[in-house]
């Protein structure tokens, strides 16, 4: 009984706080874009989660010209589900999940320089919210997109 006690223990101290399932970030599928008039207009999609896997693509169009696009993975790797952006088509750094509740997904990686935070929120109205900050919330960029 006792063994079994100090292994409960164990396992309550090294266990996270919180359990991610892969599927929980469905809320990010579709394809979305900024309200008519919105200049620049932004656009995203991503893929219905399948096989541990998320492909996504954003574009941003500032007068009839993209100046801006990025690919991206939403994935499973090594246990941990990360967020893994290709800026203009070249992978720069992972970010891992470090908070996930219904409709909000948080992937950090605080040794990067900018963005350390992307955050997909996803409100009530059915508006998408992606946004990209520091870690002490004093730079930010932030896409509010309703569905396509």
């Amino acid at each position: 009984m006792r063994t079994f006690l100090i292994g409960a223990v164990a396992a309550l101290i090294t266990a996270p706080s919180w359990s991610a399932e892969f599927k929980d970030v469905s809320f990010m599928s579709g394809c979305w874009k900024t309200a008519p008039g919105v200049s620049p207009e932004y656009r995203e999609c991503y893929t219905a989660p399948k096989a541990g896997m998320m492909q996504g693509s954003s574009q941003t169009i500032e007068n009839g010209k993209t100046t801006f696009f990025e690919f991206s993975l939403v994935l499973e790797d090594g246990g941990k589900i990360v967020y893994r952006p290709f800026i203009k088509g070249v992978q720069t750094v992972d970010f891992m999940l470090t908070k996930l509740t219904p409709g909000e997904a948080v992937f950090e990686n605080l040794a990067h320089d900018f963005p350390q935070r992307v955050i997909y929120r996803k409100g009530a109205d059915g508006k998408l919210t992606a946004r990209i900050e520091d870690a002490a919330g004093k730079k930010s960029e932030q896409w509010v997109m309703q569905p396509q």
